[in-house]
């Protein structure tokens, strides 16, 4: 038989419990970075076995850096976490890659079952063309990625594919170079890159393809854009000023464009993070190998997180999977706090 409690007493133990939960988060404050990142890095370079990118994990703080899996590209993860997207190229031919799906396993809890990992090649069936760099739509129904397949000129396009795999159409079909960069967070439009006009440029389309417009119309290069979670910025890297490139972000519109690292190092490849609070990148000085850095989504508080002398690229953020026992940072309680703060 249950034991009855007093209302006193639930009260009581819920005072108890409030205590000792805010003394298991007091860690999280608002102005510590929470969350855990992925990159790439080739510190792991391995000629015998072909082995030249490994995807890292590491805490926002700069904690618990630790190998994860291998890979080409960035780590695209899906809106619920569920699953992750990325490239990888035929060993066969380093021209050809394809887009793989997978099941987001990191470390199991040492106790109970081991997840399974599922994995499936999901542009098998479109042929040995180039497929780069996956995005999520954000109801986890469609995947925006770079491929020649289709290209009336034999350079890339921005196509949007089924994540079954079944249906690619090209949306951009314009000559030179157009790379996918983010969906908004509503999945009305994708912000992406092009030099359709012979320079590099950002420009935003509606999902299906139509009103493809250039938001920067500017001299010097501008790329690899990306939306902010809640749709009021999009973040992107330019050398616009001084020659190096920095992290930039604007309006959707293209207007109101602020310079958020301005110093003289090349800063490239921002990232949000889930809840938009801090962009991740990576930055290097000339003749040196890049490193990964996050920094406030205004541009202060820049810190670096890794420090090694192979190259660290590309920083995504993970999306937690809830529906997984995951344990990322050595300490799973402390982690999963965290990640419940950041989303």
């Amino acid at each position: 038989m249950l034991k009855q409690f007093s209302v006193p007493q639930k009260i009581f133990s819920a005072m108890i419990f409030l205590f000792a939960w805010s003394l298991f988060t007091k860690h999280a404050s608002s102005d510590e970075r929470t969350g855990t990142i992925t990159f790439l890095s080739d510190r792991d370079r391995d000629p015998l076995f072909r082995i030249d990118i490994i995807v890292y994990l590491i805490d926002a703080d700069g904690s618990n850096e630790i190998p994860w899996t291998g890979g080409n590209g960035p780590i695209a993860w899906s809106p619920d976490g569920k699953y992750i997207a990325y490239h990888l190229h035929d060993p066969q031919d380093p021209f050809v890659s394809a887009i793989y799906l997978r099941t987001p396993v990191i470390l199991p809890k040492v106790l109970g079952p081991r997840p399974i990992i599922q994995i499936k090649q999901v542009t098998k069936q479109f042929g040995g063309q180039t497929y780069l760099s996956p995005k999520w739509s954000p109801d986890g129904k469609r995947l925006a990625l770079t491929s020649i397949d289709g290209a009336p000129d034999g350079m890339t396009d921005v196509c949007v594919m089924d994540i079954e795999g079944i249906v690619l159409k090209n949306l951009t079909r314009s000559p030179g170079r157009d790379e996918a960069g983010s969906w908004s967070p509503d999945g009305s439009k994708i912000v992406f890159f092009s030099n359709r006009d012979g320079n590099a440029e950002i420009y935003v389309m509606g999902s299906n393809g139509r009103k493809q417009v250039n938001l920067t119309n500017h001299p010097a290069l501008d790329a690899a854009p990306t939306w902010s979670p809640d749709g009021t910025q999009i973040a992107f890297q330019s050398n616009r000023e001084g020659g190096q490139d920095d992290i930039y972000v604007m309006n959707p519109d293209g207007t109101n464009v602020s310079n958020l690292t301005r110093h003289p190092w090349e800063d490239r490849a921002p990232a949000w993070s889930p809840a938009g609070r801090w962009i991740a990148y990576h930055a290097f000085q000339v003749g040196e190998r890049p490193d990964i850095y996050v920094m406030d989504a205004n541009g202060g508080n820049r810190a670096q997180l890794t420090e090694d002398p192979g190259s660290d690229t590309d920083p995504t953020w993970v999306i937690p999977d809830r529906s997984l026992s995951v344990e990322v940072s050595s300490n799973q309680a402390t982690l999963w706090g965290r990640m419940k703060l950041e989303r």
